[in-house]
C-alpha cells in the first residue's frame, strides 16, 4: 500500500512540474495589443465571432462543471469504501476494496481540482464575451423621420 501511494504522489509532481515551461525556452505569449492588431477589424466587432467564443466558453465551464461534480461524487464514493474497510489506520475488511477506495478517493480529488479552474475561467470568459456580444448588438430602439398617414413625423421602433 505504501509503493501504491508513493507512486500514485510522484506521479501527480511528474504531472504538475512537467507542464512548466523552461526558462532558456521562448514564450509565445501574445500581449493584448498583439493580438488585438492579428485580427481584422471586421472580426473585431463581429457579433458572430463574440457568439462564437461565448458557446466555447459555455461549453468549457459545462465540462468543468461536469468534471468536478463526477470527481466530488469518486471521492466521496472513495472515502467511504476506505472508511468502511479500515479502522484506526489498519485495514479490517477487504484489503483490496481499501485500495480501491483510496484510489478513488484520489482520483476524485484529483478530478475536482481539474475541474473547478476550468469551469471558473469558463465562467469568466462567458461572462466577457457576453458583455462585448451586447456592446456591439444594435439597440432595437429607433428614433427617426418617417411618413405616416398624417405626413411627416418622427417615427421610434421597437
Amino acid at each position: 500500500m505504501k509503493y501504491l501511494m508513493t507512486f500514485i504522489l510522484m506521479l501527480m509532481i511528474f504531472v504538475a512540474f512537467g507542464q512548466s515551461q523552461d526558462a532558456n525556452s521562448e514564450s509565445e505569449e501574445v500581449s493584448k495589443d498583439q493580438a488585438a492588431s492579428l485580427l481584422t477589424p471586421k472580426e473585431q466587432q463581429s457579433y458572430d465571432y463574440y457568439n462564437g467564443l461565448y458557446l466555447k466558453s459555455k461549453k468549457q465551464m459545462g465540462t468543468g462543471m461536469f468534471l468536478a461534480v463526477f470527481g466530488m461524487g469518486v471521492g466521496y464514493v472513495g472515502y467511504k469504501l476506505l472508511d468502511n474497510n479500515t479502522y484506526n489506520g489498519k485495514v479490517v475488511g477487504s484489503e483490496s476494496a481499501a485500495g480501491i477506495g483510496s484510489i478513488m478517493f484520489i482520483g476524485g480529488a484529483l478530478m475536482f481540482n481539474v475541474g473547478a479552474p476550468i469551469c471558473i475561467a469558463g465562467a469568466v470568459k462567458r461572462k466577457k464575451n457576453k458583455q462585448e456580444m451586447e456592446k456591439i448588438q444594435p439597440s432595437k430602439l429607433t428614433l427617426h423621420y418617417g411618413m405616416t398617414e398624417n405626413g411627416m413625423a418622427l417615427v421610434l421602433k421597437f
